[in-house]
């Protein structure tokens, strides 16, 4: 099957005044139509900024992004929207994603009016998405500040599929809530992805989340991939020892 997203050696170092700090290093995998990828690894070990990269948000230093078999040039602006259109992502702090002053459900609206809806329709269907996404139509009147981090995060996943992406990407949208609000997303992102065919990109630094979601995972440390494979096989015979060290933090933790 070819690849709905496909990134190939890519990297990108920061500078400070002093150091050189490579964040992710000739980075090369792809996402399947309809797969559910995930992305494991310790806290600063480049997960966010490959999801940036993904995205166009921060230039790569070197390699390429590929949707559909073609390379994007982030600098197009027209193929840069068109490519928003089908890949969507959400952020850990959702409430920051909000604009402050916007009703949640002007925000969700808003997607959708970019790419042609009329504002009838926009607003139907925003209110279709909030019961969707396990919210009522009363949350469209309310205002970031006034939602909990878990409505946050479910008002942004229904903003996010409100233009039917093929591709959601999903960065540590999980790690400021609580177990059960967990929970609650996951099976949120569960029920989406079987109901849409959508393909997904979860990344966190919990490899118990990540396992619950995903076929397939990918093991990241210091911004290289350094394992992948099927997520029953990275869980139950990792290969490297970093990966056996986060597997078994992370179960270890569950226990207590």
């Amino acid at each position: 099957m070819s690849a709905l997203l496909e990134a190939a050696s890519l990297s990108k170092t920061f500078f400070s005044e002093h150091n050189a700090l490579p964040a992710v290093c000739n980075v090369s995998f792809s996402v399947a139509p309809g797969e559910c990828l995930g992305l494991a690894g310790a806290s600063g070990c480049g997960k966010s900024t490959l999801a940036r990269l993904l995205m166009g948000l921060t230039p790569a230093d070197s390699g390429t992004v590929s949707f559909n078999g073609q390379p994007l040039d982030f600098a197009d602006a027209a193929l840069r929207k068109n490519y928003y259109s089908q890949v969507q992502l959400v952020f850990q702090n959702a409430a920051a994603a909000f604009h402050p002053r916007k009703s949640i459900g002007s925000s969700i609206m808003l997607p959708m009016l970019n790419y042609g809806c009329t504002k009838a329709a926009a607003q139907e269907r925003s209110i279709a998405l909030l019961l969707a996404a396990g919210l009522t139509p009363q949350h469209a009147e309310k205002f970031p500040h006034q939602l909990s981090g878990g409505e946050c995060q479910r008002a942004a996943i229904a903003r996010a599929i409100s233009i039917k992406p093929r591709l959601l990407i999903c960065d540590e949208i999980t790690s400021a809530l609580d177990v059960q609000t967990q929970a609650e997303i996951i099976q949120l992102l569960l029920k989406l992805q079987a109901e849409t065919k959508m393909s997904l990109l979860f990344i966190s630094h919990d490899i118990t989340i990540v396992q619950e979601i995903c076929q397939r995972i990918l093991i990241m440390q210091s911004g290289t991939i350094i394992e992948s494979g099927p997520a029953l096989d990275i869980i139950t015979r990792p290969q490297q020892h970093y990966t056996r060290e986060l597997v078994t933090a992370a179960f270890n933790l569950t226990k207590i």
